[in-house]
């Protein structure tokens, strides 16, 4: 999908997390990072649905009661 976009959507594949492989040794480490990715996760997902409301919003021009 990102292909289809051009260029500029490879830059999908660089995350922000620069800690590499290692999650960390005990459980609380792992558990917090993997906490931190599921707001990370959460965070992203309401940002696609505000878009998408928005999206379906200018493609109802016709039918306000829509957005």
């Amino acid at each position: 999908l990102s292909g289809k976009m051009g260029p500029d959507a490879q830059v999908i594949s660089m995350l922000p997390y620069h800690g590499g492989t290692d999650l960390g040794q005990d459980r609380i480490t792992k558990l917090t990072k993997f906490n931190f990715l599921l707001s990370c996760l959460r965070r992203d997902s309401h940002k696609i649905d505000s878009f998408l409301k928005v999206l379906r919003c200018r493609a109802a021009k016709m039918q306000p009661e829509l957005c």
